[in-house]
């Protein structure tokens, strides 16, 4: 889970970079995902990093958590 603690006003400024960044983000996740068979992780990544808390926030904070292999 990726959040941020609050959205500063000044950050707004620059959003119009995000549509490039997002573009280009895309096209390079496309093109790999062809090669290699990684698409669904991709996907996941690039919602997450284009977020309204990632792109905006002040504070990035990430939480994970740890996987339990069923196998071990």
């Amino acid at each position: 889970m990726v959040t941020a603690n609050r959205c500063k006003p000044i950050a707004f400024v620059s959003s119009p970079l995000a549509l490039p960044a997002y573009l280009a983000t895309w096209w390079t996740y496309r093109r790999e995902s062809r090669r290699t068979d990684s698409g669904h992780l991709a996907d996941e990544v690039r919602r997450a990093m284009f977020s309204r808390d990632i792109l905006f926030g002040e504070t990035c904070i990430i939480r994970a958590r740890k996987l339990v292999d069923p196998i071990a």
